[in-house]
């Protein structure tokens, strides 16, 4: 993951546990912001973006699927204007079934933890737990 003062270049890798055909599966990302201060009260996780939209991105992942490969997913997508610190944002990656619209799967990123280590080590990008050059 890379972000700047106006996108983030996200990549994502799934691996499945068994083969499926027919699969819909779709990936949306929702930023997330947390101590937003409301009028004396302070709020974590305040949704603050989606993207693409609630219905994820159409061949974001393929249609047949196959057990324990790899399947990498790369999009820039806006930072949110409506952002107060980027540091206090996280993005939620969120794997849907399009057939149902039922959540498969998501997973949380703290954004100030990937600005942080790439202060450090000045990858390209940060995925699921594991640098991609």
């Amino acid at each position: 993951m890379f972000a700047s003062k106006d996108s983030m270049k996200v990549s994502v890798s799934s691996h499945f546990v068994k083969n499926i055909e027919n699969a819909n599966y779709r990936y949306i990302f929702v930023y997330t912001e947390n101590n937003v201060k409301i009028d004396g009260t302070t709020y974590n996780y305040v949704a603050r973006g989606r993207y693409p939209n609630n219905y994820g991105y159409e061949n974001s992942i393929p249609t047949n699927v196959q057990k324990d490969k790899e399947y990498i997913f790369e999009q820039k997508i806006p930072l949110p204007k409506s952002i107060s610190n980027v540091n206090n944002v996280n993005l939620i990656v969120i794997m849907v079934d399009a057939n149902n619209n039922e959540i498969v799967n998501a997973n949380k990123v703290d954004l100030k933890q990937v600005n942080a280590w790439r202060e450090k080590q000045k990858p390209s990008f940060f995925g699921n737990g594991k640098l991609l050059d």
